[in-house]
C-alpha cells in the first residue's frame, strides 16, 4: 500500500478511538436519544471500522495486531483496536488479539473488556466460552463481564463460579446472574446480598431484582437510606418497584432533606406529586437542573424548547451556577458529548411552573407516568425510542424486574444491536405491570 493509504488507515484507527470514548460518553448522556446516537457518533465509528477492514490483512498485520502490545494505558484505544479486529479480521488475528487479552492488564484490560463487549461478530459468545476451565479467576471474570454484556444465560455453569475463593469472580459471576433463572444458582446470591464487599453485594441485590427474588427487594431499604456507594442506584429501584406508599416515603424524605439522589428516584417513581415537589426545588442551585428532569421524566416536558430552559447544560471547567455561556462560546459540538447531571439544561422556574399548572389536572395521582404517559409496557416502547439515554437505563431494569428476567435490553450495548433486542423483546412480552408496586416492612 502506499504511505497515503497507510495514513488514511491510521486516521481510521484514530478516529475510532475518539468515537469508542465519543459513543460511550454519550450512551449516558442528557444530550442523546437512541435515534441521535445511533445516526450520529455509533454510524461514525462503524463507518471507520469498515474502512479499517477494507484495507484487508496487511492492515491487520502491519497496523492492528502492533497495536496490541502498547495498549496498557489507554482504555479507549484498546476498546477500538479490539472491535477493529474483530470487525475484519481472520480467526488467526482473532486468536492473538484474545491471547493479549488474556495478558494484559490495568487500563488496556478494561478497554479490551469494552471492546468485546460492544462486538456484535458473529460467534464470539461461543468463541469465548469454549475454554472457560483453562482461565485463571482474573481472566475468567473479565470472560463473565462480557457475557454479561452479552445477555448470556450461563445456567448450572454460574454455581461454581458464585462459589469461588477469588472475590472478583463471585463479583463477575453475580452481575452474570440476572440472566439465569436458574433457581439453584439464583439461590446463592441470598447471602451475597449482606457480604460486607459493597460490589459483590450490589451486583447479587440488582441481580435478584431482576430475577424477582424477595430477598433482594428486603436489602435494598439499607442500601437506600444508608447513605452509602450504591445509595443512588438504590433509591431509583425503591422508586421503580415500590408501591405508593413507598414513594410517599420518597417524597417525603426529599421534602425533608431534598438532595440529588432522592430527586433522581422522584422522577423514577413516575408520581405526579413528584413532579408538584420537584417544582419548589428549581431554584435550587444544586439541585434545579435535576428537579427540571423529574418534570421532563414524568410529565413529558421537553427539553428543547427554548422558552423552559436557561441554559443547554453546563461545560467542562464551568460551575453550576454560571448559567447560559456566550453565543461566541456556544460550542455545540463539546456541549453534546458531555454526560451526568451538570449537563442537565438549566430549568426556568416561572416558565416549567406555568406550563404544570396548565397540565396538571390531566394527571392521575394514582398512576405512574413516563414521559407524559401513563406507564404501561407501550408507553415505555416510546419512552426508550425517545428519551435521553441516560434515563433509558433505568427504564430497562424496571422492564427486566417486571418481567423478572424474561426482557431485558442492554442499554450500554451499540444501538443496532438494542434494536434487535428491542424488537425481540417487545413481539414476545405481551404484557407487564407498571403500576402495582411492593411495600417496605415496618422498620425497614
Amino acid at each position: 500500500m502506499s504511505d497515503v493509504i497507510w495514513d488514511i488507515m491510521k486516521e481510521h484507527l484514530d478516529e475510532a478511538e475518539f468515537l469508542v470514548e465519543t459513543w460511550s460518553n454519550c450512551v449516558d448522556s442528557p444530550k442523546f436519544s437512541y435515534a441521535k446516537l445511533r445516526a450520529g457518533p455509533e454510524e461514525r465509528l462503524l463507518a471507520h471500522l469498515e474502512g479499517l477492514r477494507i484495507g484487508g490483512p496487511s492492515v491487520v498485520q502491519r497496523l492492528l495486531l502492533p497495536a496490541l502490545s502498547e495498549l496498557d494505558d489507554d482504555e479507549f484505544r484498546s476498546a477500538a483496536v479490539c472491535l477493529a479486529i474483530l470487525h475484519g479480521a481472520g480467526v488467526e488475528a482473532c486468536e492473538q488479539l484474545l491471547a493479549s487479552f488474556d495478558q494484559a492488564e490495568a487500563v488496556g484490560h478494561r478497554g479490551l473488556v469494552r471492546g468485546f463487549s460492544l462486538s456484535q461478530r458473529d460467534g464470539l459468545v461461543p468463541w469465548l466460552g469454549r475454554d472457560l476451565d483453562r482461565l485463571g479467576p482474573q481472566v475468567l471474570a473479565s470472560r463473565l463481564r462480557i457475557f454479561a454484556a452479552h445477555r448470556v444465560n450461563a445456567g448450572q455453569q454460574l454455581i461454581a463460579w458464585l462459589g469461588a475463593e477469588d472475590l472478583n469472580l463471585q463479583r463477575a459471576a453475580a452481575q452474570l446472574a440476572r440472566h439465569t433463572g436458574a433457581p439453584s444458582a439464583l439461590r446463592l446470591l441470598h447471602p451475597m446480598m449482606q457480604h460486607e464487599d459493597d460490589a459483590l453485594r450490589w451486583a447479587a441485590i440488582e441481580s435478584g431484582l431482576i430475577r424477582g427474588q424477595m430477598p433482594a427487594w428486603l436489602a435494598v431499604p439499607r442500601e437506600a437510606f444508608s447513605r452509602g456507594r450504591w445509595q443512588r442506584e438504590a433509591l431509583g429501584w425503591l422508586a421503580m418497584l415500590g408501591d405508593a406508599s413507598v414513594h410517599q416515603r420518597l417524597l417525603a424524605a426529599l421534602r425533608d432533606t431534598p438532595t440529588p439522589a432522592l430527586v433522581w428516584a422522584a422522577g423514577l417513581s413516575g408520581r405526579p406529586a413528584a413532579v408538584d415537589l420537584a417544582l419548589e426545588l428549581l431554584e435550587e442551585p444544586r439541585l434545579a437542573r435535576l428537579a427540571g428532569e423529574v418534570v421532563c421524566a414524568v410529565a413529558g416536558l421537553r427539553d428543547d424548547e427554548p422558552d423552559h430552559w436557561l441554559d443547554r447544560g453546563v461545560r467542562v471547567g464551568e460551575a453550576p451556577e454560571d448559567g447560559l455561556p456566550p453565543l461566541d462560546r456556544d460550542d455545540l459540538d463539546q456541549a453534546v458529548i458531555q454526560s451526568g447531571d451538570d449537563k442537565l439544561r438549566l430549568p426556568n422556574p416561572d416558565a416549567l411552573r406555568f406550563w404544570w399548572a396548565q397540565r396538571r389536572g390531566q394527571f392521575d395521582p394514582q398512576l405512574r407516568y413516563s414521559n407524559g404517559a401513563a406507564l404501561d409496557l407501550p408507553a415505555l416502547a416510546r419512552s426508550l425510542a425517545v428519551v435521553p439515554t441516560r434515563r433509558r437505563h433505568p427504564l430497562a431494569l424496571e422492564l427486566a424486574a417486571r418481567s423478572t428476567g424474561r426482557a431485558q435490553i442492554a442499554t450500554w450495548a451499540l444501538m443496532g444491536a438494542q434494536h434487535r433486542q428491542i424488537q425481540d423483546v417487545f413481539a414476545r412480552l405481551a404484557f407487564a405491570d407498571f403500576q402495582r408496586g411492593l411495600g417496605l416492612s415496618v422498620g425497614s
